[in-house]
């Protein structure tokens, strides 16, 4: 029978039950017309002749943690753009929507590498151990052949080999669908409470992603088939065309690219005489089992929605988030108790504090940052 979720009653603000693409690579032409535009949309490019596990020999960042990577003297290598869940965090400030960055990279002969679609449930909804159990009873329907369930820090794998998740850390409880490096997709579904930690202000937080590699990444974004569009005529060559019949990434929806690659089954019964003349349920045939209504319910959510840019970043968000809803009730009584003199005593211990923990120097330096590069981008316009 299907389980009974009793999801958590949190108030979430409805951006955040959005989907939204979690990373994004790319690469585009060397040309002059193609380092215009990257420093046009991220600006300045910090340079270091430094190789990469990309093949390049040099490489750039931004200061919204865009990495770059080419090679001057290997120009048909391209240029390598690569922006993480961070940098596309940071890229919301930026005047260029996601949907014309990717057509602008388009223009300049992109091809797309990887692309991270995810989904984000803080109501309880997807149930890891009941996903676990249902993968493990072959209660679904997937174009995936494989899944694996690992959970650190005790570095526990099932049915799969050890390996390392850069998006997962050493805390977490992550299932993952499909072939995690052989495949062009795969799934993974995963605790973010536990990867983000004690500073996580949700008691829920788990995040669905559908991680799109080579082909199947540059199909997604930029559809493309090998049909003159003038004449009709299937080349034989490596030439593309834009392909009509597919939705362009303006127009993808994320709950049919789940419901796609995969669909939670509940298994369905008849009734039957056994040989005993008694009457006993029988399974019916997996095709004519029905989606498990929390599936459909969790995905019809984002209905409609197009895919956009990441809204909650681990960081300032997330201190902010823990600050006002697990310690503003404490610190007014406090105040209330001891006075003002309290929160002024509270200030100067916390800055003794900042001063040792170089993860809350670095995110004042990147608000900095961010803060420079608006104002720089502000125009000045004459006031008549």
């Amino acid at each position: 029978m299907e389980q009974t979720i009793e999801p958590w009653k949190v108030s979430v603000p409805e951006d955040l039950t959005k989907p939204f693409v979690d990373w994004l690579a790319f690469s585009i032409e060397y040309s002059d017309k193609s380092w215009s535009w990257l420093k046009t949309i991220f600006g300045d490019l910090h340079v270091e002749e430094k190789g990469t596990t990309t093949g390049h020999t040099h490489r750039f960042r931004t200061t919204g943690d865009v990495f770059g990577a080419f090679s001057p003297k290997r120009r048909s290598q391209k240029i390598y753009v690569s922006l993480s869940s961070k940098a596309l965090f940071n890229f919301r400030s930026a005047s260029c929507s996601l949907t014309k960055l990717i057509e602008d990279a388009i223009e300049l002969n992109g091809k797309f590498t990887r692309i991270d679609l995810a989904l984000d449930d803080y109501q309880g909804v997807l149930n890891l151990s009941h996903i676990y159990e249902k993968l493990k009873r072959k209660e679904v329907a997937s174009r995936f052949r494989g899944y694996s369930k690992f959970e650190s820090p005790i570095d526990l794998v099932e049915k799969g080999s050890l390996f390392r998740d850069h998006k997962i850390g050493k805390h977490g409880y992550t299932i993952y669908i499909g072939s995690f490096r052989k495949s062009n997709c795969f799934v993974r579904i995963y605790d973010k409470r536990l990867q983000v930690g004690p500073e996580c202000a949700w008691p829920v937080w788990n995040r669905l992603e559908f991680q799109l590699n080579h082909d199947a990444a540059d199909q997604y974004c930029n559809p493309s088939w090998n049909v003159d569009p003038e004449t009709g005529e299937i080349l034989n060559s490596n030439e593309k065309f834009p392909d009509p019949r597919r939705a362009t990434f303006e127009d993808r929806s994320f709950p049919k690219t789940a419901f796609y690659y995969l669909k939670f089954l509940e298994p369905s019964y008849k009734h039957r005489l056994n040989d005993l003349g008694h009457v006993c349920l029988e399974e019916i045939h997996k095709r004519y089992w029905g989606i498990c209504n929390w599936w459909t319910d969790f995905l019809k959510i984002a209905e409609g929605e197009g895919i956009g840019l990441p809204k909650n970043q681990t960081g300032l968000q997330d201190i902010d988030n823990w600050l006002r809803n697990q310690t503003s009730g404490a610190m007014y009584l406090l105040t209330e108790v001891y006075g003002e003199e309290y929160l002024e005593e509270i200030l100067e211990e916390g800055k003794e504090k900042f001063e040792n923990n170089k993860k809350y120097k670095n995110l004042l330096k990147q608000s900095q940052d961010q803060k420079l590069i608006a104002k720089k981008e502000q125009i000045n316009e004459v006031p008549f």
